[in-house]
This record gives C-alpha cells, structure tokens and sequence, in this order.
C-alpha cells in the first residue's frame, strides 16, 4: 500500500514538473543577463597586481552568477505562481512542499546575499587597487571579518566612482522589501518564517513593552508565490544598477594601475586616513569600530547579518539648564534610525477655551521644555530642540507618537512625518492664548505667533 502511494504520489508530482518546464520554457525569463569577463587588464602585468587580477576575476564572475541565478529564480516563481492558481488545497501543499518552498527560501536569503557579496567584492578589490595611489606607503591592513559597506569605508571612499556604486547597493534588501516580506530571513533563521503558497504562521505573537507583556492572536498568512515574485524582480533591478556601478568602480581601479604601470600617478584611491567620522567629541573610527568621547572609548559599533548593534556608555556635566540637550539629539537620532516607529493615528481634535489647563508638576521643571494639556493630549514644548520640525514653536505628544506644530495646529505623526490631523480654528486660537500666556513659552509665542 505504501509503495503504490509512493509511486501515485511520485507520478503526480513529475506531471507537475512537466507543466512547470513547459510554461518555463514557453515564457521569456525577463529582465537582463549580467555579462562576464568584461574588464581588460594590461598583458602583461606587474606581480603586484596578481591579487587584484584573481579576486576580480572570481568576485566578477560570482556577482554575475548570483545576479543572473535571482533573474532565473524570479521568471521559476512566476511559473509556479501561475499553476498554483489551477491547484486544489491538497496538490498546493505537494507543490509548495516538493518545489516552492526550497525555491522561495534561497530566492528569499538571495537579495542579502547579493549586497554582502558587493561589500566584499569592492573592499578586497579597493584595497589592492589602493597601491597604485599609495605606492610604498600601502599596508595591507584590511580587516579579517565579515565585511558590510561601513567597514570598507575607509578603503573605497577615495574612488570617485565609489560614492554612486555605495547608493545603488544599500537599495538591496531594503527596509520596504523587509517589511513586504514579513521579515522573512530573520524570522526563517531566528523564528517561524511566513510560509509559501499556503499555511499559517505566528498565530500567537508575546510582545513585551517596559513592563507589561501583550500576547497578539491571529497569525500571518501565506505569502503568495506572485507577490514574491514582484518583490524580488525590484531587488533583482537593484542588483542590475549595483553591478553596472561596480563595472564602473573597477574600470576606476584598472585605469588607476594602468598609470601606476606605466610610470605615471594614479588619479583618484588610496586609503583614507583612519580618523574619526562624524562630531568633535563623540566620534566614531569607521576602521576599529570604535566610538569614542572626548579622546576616550566609550562604545562600539558592530555588524553582523546586515544588522547594526551599538553599544555605548558616556559621563558628562554641564550646567542644569542645558543637560538634557544631548539627551534630546540621541533620542531624535534613534527616530531618524526608525527605532521609535509607530503605526498611522488617525483623529480630529476639538478644543475648547474650557478644556486648557496646566499640568501639576510633580517634580523639578528645566526651562528646556513647558507642559501644555488639553483634550486628553499632553504636549511638551521644547525651548531648545536640535530638530525644529515642523516649525521652531512645536510640541511633543510622546504617548501618542505625535508633534503638533504650535504656528499652524497642524499635527503629524512623528515617525513618518505625515500629517494626521488639524486644529480647528477656535482651539488653534485658544491654544496660542495658553502659549502667550505661558511665562516660558511667551519669547517663543511672540517671535512666531501673530500678533493678538
């Protein structure tokens, strides 16, 4: 019984087979083949360049294979897609079982791969090809770990060409196709991951915030085979334009040792000096991974998986009135770093003259900021705030997410900056009578506000 299952079972996936080979065969694969060997170097050449010559050649070629595999493997999802559609329950989870899910997980993991192997190809690459510029003072100090585009920093920037095959790289396995995709390679390494065609997963999701534990029921569905496909035929075009820039950095590099052979000077390359990278005192050593405060290490910065883990510690002192600025700029830049996302709220806000009234602090007040209530929303008005967005008289509503600009009452969520609500007319109005009113507030009111 159980060999004449088999032999049912086998015979029904190779009919499945053979309709997916004939529809593949029958419709264009699309988009581009990238090419090979498309590069020229002085013959002969200098032993110098011996590294360089093999780890172009390999690096290349490998960028090309995977580029073109992504190609195939979207045009192999598309097929699989449009049969999929003429399947029962049943033959869908053969399908997805024997075909679909091996195919979308490596097509899936491919976007990530693609832009490491970019970071690794023109680091090496930019590091050998520094020798032309920097002639007996090249060290070979290139770093022995997994390489992503801020590690090789200090030995590409110098390539003019550089800069625009750094944009066309960070496109690849982007925010939006990380959120499109349910997150899939974390959640498949880490988690559960989404599952192809049919299924469900996550349906009980525990999520702790400060300190209260939330358990969400409900569950992700499938991803659909078609939607894979479009999401991977965007990043597909990304790597086209990364590799055409990468083509475009390597001519640089070769141009540069065709000089240096020659007797000549290099025109652009060499390795930057390995100095800080942003910021008088709190700086961060691109090459070490350092972050250092006031000459003195208080962090680092490492990478793994595409993904950033900072660590630091600092001290500092100042006068009671300015302490909390550094404060605010770091909590700004982690918005900036979307680590304060919050999904859209949608309201409309009425506010009566009856309805203001101050908050009772319990507590300390820094003239850095004056507590307005009104409706149920709490605003904290900045004094001094390093991001005037959306006008220098605004405030903060942290509970909901929101900044309401005090000039016009026009209020947005603070993540993406889209506008979610306005003021009306009469509680704008009484709103810039509390800010007038306001002993702290009134320098700022009477600077912005129209005269009453």
């Amino acid at each position: 019984m159980t060999d004449d299952f088999k032999h049912m079972r086998s015979e029904k996936l190779v009919a499945f087979y053979k309709r997916y080979r004939a529809a593949l065969d029958a419709t264009p694969i699309g988009g581009r083949m990238m090419p090979y060997r498309w590069w020229t170097l002085p013959d002969p050449i200098g032993g110098t360049w011996m590294a360089y010559s093999q780890m172009l050649d390999e690096y290349a070629s490998e960028l090309a294979n995977i580029i073109n595999d992504i190609t195939h493997n979207v045009h192999r999802l598309r097929v699989w897609s449009e049969i999929a559609t003429t399947l029962n329950d049943d033959d869908k989870l053969e399908v997805s079982h024997e075909f679909i899910d091996i195919l979308g997980t490596v097509a899936m993991g491919q976007p990530y791969a693609i832009k490491s192997r970019f970071a690794f190809a023109a680091g090496h690459l930019s590091h050998q090809a520094n020798r032309a510029a920097d002639g007996a003072g090249w060290k070979d100090d290139f770093p022995a770990k997994n390489l992503y585009l801020n590690d090789i920093e200090p030995y590409c920037s110098k390539w003019k060409r550089y800069r625009s095959f750094k944009l066309k790289v960070e496109r690849i396995a982007g925010k939006k196709f990380k959120e499109a995709s349910d997150d899939f390679r974390n959640s498949y390494n880490h988690g559960f991951s989404s599952r192809f065609l049919i299924g469900m997963t996550t349906t009980v999701k525990r999520v702790a915030k400060d300190e209260s534990v939330v358990y969400e029921f409900g569950g992700n569905e499938a991803l659909r085979v078609d939607e894979i496909a479009n999401l991977l035929e965007i990043e597909r075009d990304h790597c086209y334009q990364a590799f055409d820039a990468f083509r475009r950095l390597v001519e640089e590099q070769i141009g540069a040792i065709v000089a240096r052979e020659g007797g000549g000077a290099a025109a652009s390359g060499g390795r930057a000096p390995a100095t800080p990278g942003t910021g008088e005192l709190l700086q961060f050593d691109a090459s070490t991974g350092d972050i250092n405060f006031d000459g003195k290490k208080v962090g680092s910065a490492k990478y793994n998986c595409g993904r950033a883990r900072v660590m630091f510690s600092i001290a500092y002192e100042t006068d009671t009135e300015h302490w909390v600025l550094p404060l605010s700029c770091l909590s700004y830049g982690l918005r900036k770093a979307g680590l304060d996302q919050r999904p859209p709220t949608i309201f409309e806000v009425t506010i009566n003259v009856d309805d203001l009234e101050p908050v009772t602090v319990s507590g300390p007040v820094l003239l850095i900021e004056k507590t307005l209530k009104f409706d149920g929303h709490t605003w904290m008005f900045h004094k001094s705030d390093p991001d005037p967005w959306p006008s220098p008289l605004h405030g903060h509503d942290y509970e909901c997410g929101l900044v309401i600009d005090g000039i016009t009452g026009r209020i947005f969520d603070k993540a993406t900056r889209t506008e979610v609500a306005k003021l009306k007319l009469k509680a704008l109005a009484a709103l810039h009578d509390e800010m007038r009113a306001s002993k702290d507030l009134a320098p700022l009111a009477s600077q912005h506000l129209p005269p009453v």
